[in-house]
């Protein structure tokens, strides 16, 4: 019996999260996150990043679930509603509380993933990932134990460089796009309750580098925008890319066979596009 293929993916959920968004005080968060510029930005690349590569999955037996909240402005709301509509695998939950882990649990404790397992998975809101990612975890599936995650570490970044949007090679393992956990029946643990990029000092874990599973976007308005520069640096550096090189047969290649949804020339105006959006 195969597993269940499960994805979850965070839409401006206003709750502690790993995104470091600072609860103290409440009204500077909620005016943070559901400021104009920061949503337009979130929706424009759910929409033309997010959305398409689950599209052309060329596996399409899975499930997405969205999570907002409640509190989002009604706008807002109606407005995810109807893209989220677009994709028949998602279920979109609007949460009262500001807690994760309730809403996760409700289908990780599920009593139908006795004898059959749920593979779990997690994208963020910005962030494309290859039409081959739902058929690359269907194919491991079956060699994961129970408690054992799987990394698929290779992808590409996309970035605003002196004002000119770049597409480069990266490499990460446990990086959140391309991650995902497996439990043999219900369970407590999920993709959110633990970090990441330290989980592999928990949990047995499985790489494949084979593909290019994600695409990684960069933006001025995102969480953790402040620790971008230092990140991208990090993240050039272990992927061994040289600046002074042309990188482009390379992310052409990468974007023919695991991206053939999109193109380089989509994805960096896209960026310029959200990086204009007026304050």
């Amino acid at each position: 019996m195969h597993p269940q293929i499960l994805g979850f993916l965070r839409f401006s959920f206003f709750g502690p999260s790993d995104t470091k968004l600072d609860y103290s005080d409440r009204q500077a968060a909620f005016d943070r996150l559901y400021s104009p510029r920061r949503m337009e930005t979130r929706f424009h690349l759910f929409e033309h990043m997010v959305l398409p590569g689950f599209r052309a999955q060329t596996d399409p037996d899975f499930k997405l679930v969205v999570l907002s909240s409640a509190i989002m402005p009604e706008a807002y709301r109606t407005r995810l509603a109807r893209l989220c509509a677009s994709l028949p695998q998602i279920e979109l939950i609007f949460a009262e509380g500001e807690s994760i882990g309730p809403e996760v649990g409700r289908y990780t404790l599920d009593p139908a993933v006795a004898g059959q397992g749920l593979l779990q998975f997690r994208c963020d809101d910005d962030d494309a990932i290859s039409q081959n990612f739902i058929a690359t975890l269907r194919g491991w599936a079956p060699h994961l134990a129970s408690d054992m995650l799987l990394t698929m570490p290779k992808g590409l970044m996309l970035w605003l460089r002196e004002g000119k949007p770049e597409l480069l090679p990266m490499f990460r393992p446990h990086t959140g796009a391309g991650y995902a956990f497996y439990a043999s029946g219900p369970s407590r643990r999920n993709v959110f309750g633990f970090s990441h990029i330290k989980s592999g000092r928990r949990f047995p874990s499985l790489s494949d580098p084979r593909l290019f599973a994600y695409i990684q976007s960069f933006t001025d308005t995102s969480d953790t925008a402040a620790r971008a520069p230092r990140k991208i640096a990090h993240f050039l550096k272990t992927a061994g890319v040289d600046l002074r090189q042309d990188h482009s047969k390379f992310v052409q290649r990468a974007l023919q066979g695991d991206f053939a949804y999109t193109s380089a020339d989509t994805l960096q105006s896209l960026l310029q596009q959200v990086h204009a959006f007026p304050e």
